[in-house]
């Protein structure tokens, strides 16, 4: 069936150069016709929380707690904080906790502030922890 042609010499070009063997490979390699479609589907499986609401006790507890800190803020106690983060590209979010001394209670911004430069507002705080409760 090849006959005629198997034993015919390789043509060369004389014009173009030859091309070289890593690209020539990079022609063959496969084709990704969905771009991005595993990084959709690892965000889709992504879990988030819904944000629990606290009831009026829990709320006068951490104000309590809160003042109790403000109070004490020269002594920049170390507290732990669990708080609400909402995802931004879902709804939900996740309960993050932050370790550190607070240096400004921002009542009015509602934010507190520690050292670390750290900010976290009030309204999603769900737990504040310190050796000054106990």
């Amino acid at each position: 069936m090849y006959d005629d042609i198997i034993d015919l010499p390789h043509h060369v070009s004389e014009q173009r150069p030859r091309m070289p063997q890593r690209n020539r490979a990079a022609q063959f390699a496969p084709f990704a016709a969905l771009t991005g479609f595993e990084t959709v589907i690892c965000e889709a499986q992504r879990q988030t929380t819904r944000q629990i609401t606290l009831d009026e006790t829990q709320i006068m507890e951490l104000d309590r707690r809160l003042r109790l800190l403000q109070h004490c803020l020269s002594q920049t106690p170390s507290v732990t904080i669990t708080y609400f983060q909402k995802d931004p590209y879902k709804s939900g979010g996740a309960y993050l906790t932050h370790t550190g001394r607070i240096v400004k209670i921002d009542r009015y911004h509602r934010v507190l502030r520690f050292e670390d430069d750290t900010r976290i507002v009030i309204d999603t705080i769900y737990s504040i922890d310190a050796a000054l409760f106990e």
